[in-house]
């Protein structure tokens, strides 16, 4: 398999993500160090404290795609190695981040990487984490809804190749993929195929085989996706 990943667009957001991080403990070490020695500042403190949570929020979203060694590209990388040269993973290379392109289908892998016990059923979605709830919530993302955020990263790579390749049709597969090795999942009756990252293999092997891209069509798509452009 080849491996075609954008290292400085990672190693800028790591950057980001560590800097950010620093900035949201220093803002609320502030915060309650005036709340306990000025409290006349209270107002300040309160200021300091919400400051310091959307600093701790973005903090969270940029180190558990980009600086943790879990990180969604290294957990794709070592899911598919193994598969042969005629796949092709490309990682924040496109609109969209991370793109299998197989021997007959591109596919849109989203990630996803919350804990504990995961089920869906149609495009109902619902996380039970258990006593760990509070300790979860403050260093991940909450469930939402991963087969809209699928779709919308579907439609994001289409419109980009709708305008790159205009006279090319190329389907895509969306696949949601949980990364986390603790998420348990029970789901079913899902609109997009939903699989643990070390089931992602054998899926593309079985119920993920037999696309509809055509040779010239993936011919054009390797040219495009070479560089990103």
């Amino acid at each position: 398999m080849k491996v075609i990943r954008n290292d400085p667009y990672i190693a800028k957001r790591s950057k980001i993500g560590r800097y950010v991080s620093l900035a949201a403990l220093a803002v609320l070490l502030a915060g309650m160090l005036i709340s306990f020695l000025r409290p006349q500042f209270i107002q300040i403190s309160f200021i300091c404290l919400l400051i310091g949570f959307v600093f701790s929020q973005i903090g969270i979203h940029y180190g558990n795609r980009f600086v943790r060694p879990d990180r969604p590209d290294e957990v794709l990388t070592r899911a598919l190695k193994g598969l042969d040269d005629r796949w092709h993973l490309y990682h924040y290379q496109l609109p969209t981040p991370h793109v299998l392109l197989g021997p007959d289908a591109c596919y849109v892998l989203s990630v996803q990487q919350q804990s504990g016990q995961v089920s869906a059923k149609g495009n109902k979605w619902k996380q039970s984490l258990g006593w760990r709830r509070i300790f979860a919530w403050m260093a991940q993302e909450s469930i939402g809804n991963p087969a809209q955020t699928a779709q919308i990263e579907v439609e994001t790579l289409e419109r980009h190749l709708h305008k790159k390749l205009p006279e090319v049709e190329v389907p895509l597969t969306p696949v949601i993929v949980f990364s986390s090795p603790t998420v348990e999942l029970d789901v079913s009756d899902t609109p997009i195929p939903v699989v643990h990252a070390k089931q992602l293999k054998d899926w593309l092997r079985s119920d993920g085989k037999g696309g509809r891209l055509t040779s010239n069509a993936r011919v054009e798509l390797i040219k495009l996706f070479g560089n990103g452009k």
